[in-house]
C-alpha cells in the first residue's frame, strides 16, 4: 500500500498489515507489482538424478542442439541436480505454465547423459518447471526503490542464486539504515529507467539471451 509517495504496508487477502518499510522479494512477479521494475519471468526445466557417488561436477553453460543448457549441482546425499533444460518459445503468460509434457521431460532428462557420457545409466527420478526472474543485463534489482518512499526490491536472479541469502543480508541492512559491507548500487532497481525495452512476442532461455545481448 502507497499514500502519498510513501509505502504504508501490505494488503494480503484483505488483511492490511502496516509498515513503513516493505521489501518486494517477488522474482518473477515482481512486474505485476510494480510495472516500472523490468523484471522478466522465464520459464526453466529441472531433472534430479538418483543418488550416485560422488563427482567433479563444476557449474557450467554449454550448448547443446543450439540451446542453452546450465546448472550442475550435486547435493549432499548424492542427488545430481541438472538445470535449465531446453524449452519451445512461449509467449511472457505461458512462462508461468508448469505442466510437463512426456516431450519435455525426455528431452530434459536425456541431457545428462549426453553432457555426461559416463551417467548414461543414471536414472532421473523426477523433473519439473519453474519460474525464474530475470532482468534486461542479467544482475538482479537489489535496492532502495523510487517507486515509493520505504519501498526496497531483491528480484531477478536467473543465475547466481546461491548468493542470494549474502545479498538479502546486505539489503537487509539497508533496510535497516545501516551502510551494507559491500556496494549495492550496480543493482540500483530503477537503473533501466527511460530504456524502451520490447520483449520477443516469444522467447525461452537461448532467444532471450541472444536478444538482451544485441540491446
Amino acid at each position: 500500500m502507497v499514500e502519498s509517495g510513501r509505502v504504508r504496508g501490505v494488503e494480503s487477502a484483505g488483511e492490511l498489515l502496516a509498515a513503513d518499510r516493505v521489501v518486494l522479494a517477488t522474482s518473477a512477479w515482481t512486474r505485476e507489482l510494480v510495472p516500472e521494475l523490468p523484471v522478466i519471468p522465464l520459464r526453466s526445466h529441472a531433472a534430479l538424478s538418483e543418488a550416485i557417488p560422488p563427482i567433479a561436477a563444476p557449474a557450467f553453460e554449454v550448448v547443446v542442439d543450439g540451446e542453452i543448457i546450465y546448472g550442475s549441482t550435486q547435493f549432499a546425499n548424492g542427488h545430481l541436480l541438472l538445470g535449465g533444460g531446453p524449452d519451445r518459445p512461449r509467449t511472457m503468460s505461458e512462462q508461468y505454465d508448469y505442466t510437463m509434457s512426456f516431450k519435455d521431460t525426455l528431452k530434459n532428462a536425456c541431457l545428462l547423459a549426453r553432457i555426461y557420457p559416463r551417467l548414461a545409466g543414471v536414472h532421473i527420478v523426477r523433473c519439473w518447471a519453474g519460474t525464474m526472474g530475470t532482468t534486461p543485463d542479467g544482475l538482479p534489482l537489489v535496492g532502495k526503490s523510487q517507486v515509493a518512499e520505504g519501498l526496497f526490491v531483491i528480484a531477478g536472479f536467473p543465475n547466481g542464486m546461491a548468493f542470494i541469502p549474502y545479498i538479502a543480508s546486505l539489503l537487509a541492512a539497508l533496510a535497516a539504515g545501516q551502510t551494507p559491507e559491500l556496494d549495492l548500487d550496480i543493482f540500483q532497481p530503477e537503473r533501466f529507467a527511460g530504456l524502451d525495452i520490447r520483449l520477443p512476442e516469444t522467447y525461452n532461455y537461448t532467444i532471450l539471451a541472444d536478444y538482451l545481448g544485441r540491446l
